[in-house]
């Protein structure tokens, strides 16, 4: 449970976590990086941002992101190393997918982006296609090519319960403004036994340990939560999810987790 300074906390407030989010034990204070404050959790490795800024900070901050429709540059017209390093990725990500799907085909995926993934997975034919992200610039681009985007938050969207059976977020947790309003939202719109497979920078992983507090992902008010293997198998359980397979094993700082709504 979040810890804050107010007894009632409103929905995209700014806030204090007094404790760990995930476990709730004391935390140690990390350090501080442009006014946020960074603290470590030594039960379950989980570390954070103390002072977490408003929802209205973070859309502001992310409304430029990819520029505007009129800036927005899609891949297919980038230098072609960067178009075959993206396709390849991309053709992997969404041949695993498929795999984590199992069969759900009502597909949301968090953070969009640019639309890499979504275009990659609407060549595999297996899934009914949705994106939602602060950014506008990509949104023309993705309706031109027949997928479903909206700008905003999930909550901005109201989604009627149980309409996704699959909910995707490459690097969108470390993001939002509030874990938990953020995963009963989730869960909410998942149907019964529906999954979802989420991508975070791995605080544990050996080339985050070796650069300690220059891990290029340590970089608030972009990142706020920064996962364990422990803490997001923790994290996901308490969210009344079951989790299927939770690893940070990769050339790459990232921890991946798969996991399925409970009843």
């Amino acid at each position: 449970m979040l810890q804050t300074t107010k007894d009632v906390h409103h929905r995209g407030d700014a806030y204090l976590n007094l404790a760990c989010p995930v476990c709730g034990s004391l935390p140690m204070p990390y350090f501080e990086r442009d006014g946020y404050y960074i603290d470590r959790c030594p039960e379950c490795r989980f570390v954070y941002v103390r002072n977490v800024p408003s929802d209205a900070t973070l859309a502001a901050f992310y409304s430029g992101y990819y520029g505007d429709v009129n800036e927005f540059v899609p891949v297919s017209r980038k230098r072609l190393s960067k178009r075959f390093s993206k396709s390849v990725e991309n053709w992997w990500h969404a041949r695993n997918l498929v795999r984590c799907a199992a069969g759900r085909r009502k597909l949301l995926e968090i953070g969009y982006g640019e639309g890499h993934l979504l275009m990659a997975l609407k060549q595999t034919q297996r899934f009914e296609l949705r994106g939602i992200d602060y950014a506008t610039g990509p949104m023309a681009y993705m309706s031109a090519n027949g997928i479903d985007v909206a700008q905003g938050s999930l909550f901005d969207q109201h989604y009627p319960d149980n309409r996704f059976e699959f909910i995707v977020g490459f690097h969108v947790l470390e993001h939002v403004q509030h874990l938990g309003e953020f995963m009963s939202e989730v869960r909410r719109v998942l149907a019964p036994a529906g999954r979802v497979y989420f991508v975070v920078p791995c605080v544990t992983h050996f080339s985050a340990v070796r650069r300690g507090k220059n891990w290029k992902h340590f970089g608030p008010p972009g990142h706020l939560w920064y996962f364990s293997v422990t803490a997001i198998r923790r994290f996901m359980t308490d969210q009344g999810f079951k989790v299927l397979s939770a690893h940070c094993i990769s050339n790459r700082t990232h921890l991946t987790v798969l996991a399925e709504k409970t009843s």
